[in-house]
């Protein structure tokens, strides 16, 4: 039985390491150092999921979709390695609005980037997806920043199961 638990608790202590590398390790690319990102930098990742109690699951019309940034984070130009995906294509293209508040507190959002749904050649159960920044420069984040995707206006016909992606990195580890 000793040797059980000894087991056990060697198997959970190894997992948690491995958890906490992952969280702060030195990133997709390569060692730290002239190869690679700095030890400290690290992904810091915004999931958005339109309707996802509805019975039909179609975003709906103008609908809005927010996350409080807990720290300083940068999106790059384009939203480059950002990802999505949808249960069912659009009938025309479809256009989220990406906006950003600095201050959560009350301060106006801008408009900082798009992201546009589109049928994939035809195929009915595959969408692209096409992200574009503003200025095609990186967006920054401060703690306390609310990132917000709008639904289009006029609800697609067909559209549903919608979930956007935005990549971003961060320095700001505790």
């Amino acid at each position: 039985m000793k040797q059980r638990l000894l087991l056990f608790a060697a198997i959970v202590l190894w997992a948690g390491l491995a958890r906490a590398q992952c969280y702060q390790g030195p990133g997709p690319t390569g060692p730290t150092g002239p190869t690679g990102p700095a030890a400290s930098e690290g992904a810091y990742d915004f999931p958005f999921q339109f309707n996802p109690g509805s019975s039909n699951g179609k975003p709906g019309s103008s609908e809005v979709q927010g996350v409080v940034s807990a720290r300083a984070v940068v999106l790059p130009g384009e939203f480059v390695g950002s990802v999505g995906n949808c249960q069912t294509t659009p009938a025309s293209s479809a256009v989220f609005t990406v906006n950003l508040a600095l201050n959560f507190a009350g301060g106006a959002p801008t408009q900082v980037g798009t992201v546009t749904v589109t049928n994939h050649a035809g195929i009915t159960d595959e969408c692209d997806f096409t992200f574009a920044t503003s200025t095609s420069a990186a967006v920054n984040l401060n703690a306390g920043s609310l990132l917000t995707i709008v639904a289009p206006a006029s609800q697609d016909s067909s559209l549903a199961g919608v979930r956007i992606m935005l990549r971003g990195t961060t320095t700001d580890y505790p």
